[in-house]
């Protein structure tokens, strides 16, 4: 389970080749949510000098975004 977990270990609940077959369901919502997290974390990082840190932590953030709304959703689940 996630409580077994130390602070800052994700368990890899689903791998890359899963997440790019499921390409064909995204919406044109979620690729707008994506783009305004990668937007803002790209105003975050101005100044950086190190740009696929920059690119790389947006692509993290967009990642835990979507985990943390699928926590959310699934938590709202057991309570009604």
């Amino acid at each position: 389970m996630l409580q077994n977990y130390k602070k800052g270990e994700v368990p890899k609940l689903c791998t890359a080749e899963e997440i790019i077959a499921l390409t064909e369901y995204s919406t044109i919502e979620s690729i707008n949510r994506a783009k305004e997290i990668y937007n803002k974390t790209i105003e975050n990082g101005k100044g950086e000098a190190d740009k696929l840190w920059i690119f790389l932590t947006a692509l993290s953030n967009i990642y835990d975004a979507g985990r943390t709304k699928g926590i959310r959703e699934e938590r709202l689940k057991r309570r009604v």
